[in-house]
């Protein structure tokens, strides 16, 4: 099993994920997550749904 490392921002939301050699990093709009990018800035997911 591949080992998984989270990162937090202060609040409490996780702002990247490590597994393997794959990085996630993660962009909020007030609670939600709007944007995932790779560790190259690639786009990963881009949601619709925004905060109200």
């Amino acid at each position: 099993m591949m080992p998984v490392n989270y990162t937090y921002n202060r609040e409490g939301y996780r702002t990247k994920k490590i597994t393997g050699n794959q990085t996630t990093h993660y962009l909020y709009e007030s609670d939600k997550v709007v944007l995932e990018t790779d560790g190259n800035e690639k786009v990963l997911v881009l949601s619709r749904e925004r905060a109200q």
